[in-house]
């Protein structure tokens, strides 16, 4: 018979008496319908190599379109035709599909979420389901260095050679993962190559500083976007740590933040004293009922690109410049003109400690925070007032 229609095919019933039969598309050889007394009607495709023959099951009559099971049925038939067993593809396939790697990528981002800082935890999701999605649909062992090759060229080609080489760290530390949970034996990202990176550093001048603090007075930016710019200007913080600052994290008296989990995973907290101006935007915000300082209360401050967008639209500086910049600038301030000493301006900035110090020193410097950064806010204020930074800070 011909199968003329999807509407067509869901009126037909197995014969009264017969718990099962067989009909034939004229139209497609070998495409067909096994009726069946129950309702459970399928559609079918029957194949043949030499003398062997099989049949697939491509889907219920009640849920799939005429249509597409034909498409389905011309790739199966089309496998037989070139001798390709369809029931081992498919089979091969099935087998492709339990073993790709995207739900082990789930498992394992979950696994390592609680340790992760949340920035950390993003860039790591982002370069995994993202960067190398064309990887999705290999097994987990199937991956070869070539693959992994293939694809941090691409990445750097469309993202550039940093984002080549932070996901090539996330894949290579994803299998090694898989490899102490005993799914597979070799790591492909291994001995894959490093693209070279050019170090930034981009340090914003006074007038440029001036110029960035004055712009958030613009009618444009709403006070959350002006309270965590400027937030993050007197605590030369990370971008993703004030977005999603907690009120939990901030002390009663508004004298303290102090962060459980930070990027620097060798450190157990990290206290950042605030000096009165950082202390003056968090008490001026309204707290109550709020999990998050800024942004929306129980999710924080994230829409970072857009928010840099506007301000570029208005400080127009002649060279490129991002947000992390600022901790730079903080930090050569401290060296160079206010006299901070190397390891306190370090803590400030949660950087780990070097050698020995790792070991033996647990100290938070917390009241020689303080003191550097008060220092520093003094010094970008009177870059703001167009005063003498250097003698302010002094």
């Amino acid at each position: 018979m011909k199968f003329t229609s999807t509407t067509a095919m869901r009126k037909l019933k197995a014969p009264e008496g017969k718990t099962e039969v067989l009909l034939w598309d004229d139209l497609m050889p070998g495409f067909g319908v096994r009726l069946r007394a129950s309702g459970a009607s399928s559609y079918i495709a029957q194949w043949q190599i030499g003398s062997r023959q099989g049949r697939e099951t491509i889907g219920r009559i009640a849920v799939l379109d005429l249509e597409a099971a034909r498409e389905k049925a011309r790739h199966i038939l089309g496998l037989a035709q070139t001798g390709k067993n369809p029931k081992a593809a498919r089979l091969e396939e099935e087998r492709r599909i339990s073993q790709s790697i995207l739900p082990l990528i789930e498992a394992y981002l979950k696994a390592k979420k609680a340790g992760w800082a949340a920035k950390y935890y993003e860039d790591n999701e982002r370069a995994l389901k993202v960067h190398f999605k064309r990887l999705h649909g290999k097994a987990l062992t199937e991956i070869t260095r070539s693959d992994v090759s293939e694809e941090l060229a691409t990445i750097e080609q469309e993202r550039g050679s940093t984002t080549r080489n932070r996901s090539r760290s996330a894949l290579s530390a994803f299998f090694n993962w898989a490899i102490g949970e005993g799914m597979c034996e070799n790591n492909p990202a291994e001995k894959t190559n490093k693209a070279p990176e050019t170090s930034r550093d981009r340090e914003l001048s006074p007038a440029e500083l001036r110029k960035l603090w004055l712009s958030l007075d613009g009618d444009q930016f709403s006070q959350d976007e002006r309270d965590v710019v400027r937030l993050l200007m007197l605590t030369m913080q990370r971008a993703d740590q004030i977005g999603n600052l907690r009120v939990a994290e901030i002390a009663n008296d508004r004298v303290t933040w102090t962060r459980a989990r930070a990027k620097n995973k060798s450190l157990a907290k990290h206290v950042i004293p605030l000096a009165p101006l950082a202390k003056e935007i968090i008490s001026s915000r309204k707290l109550e009922g709020r999990d998050y300082v800024f942004g929306k209360k129980d999710a924080g401050f994230g829409n970072w690109t857009h928010l840099k967008e506007k301000i570029d639209e208005v400080v127009q500086f002649d060279e490129h410049w991002i947000f992390h910049d600022l901790r730079r600038t903080g930090k050569t301030a401290m060296a160079e003109h206010i006299d901070v000493r190397h390891e306190v301006s370090e803590a400030i900035l949660n950087h780990g400690k070097k050698d020995m110090d790792r070991v033996y020193n647990n100290a938070q410097y917390v009241q020689q925070k303080l003191d550097a950064i008060t220092k520093w806010e003094t010094y970008l204020m009177a870059a703001v007032t167009a005063q003498d930074a250097c003698a302010a800070a002094a």
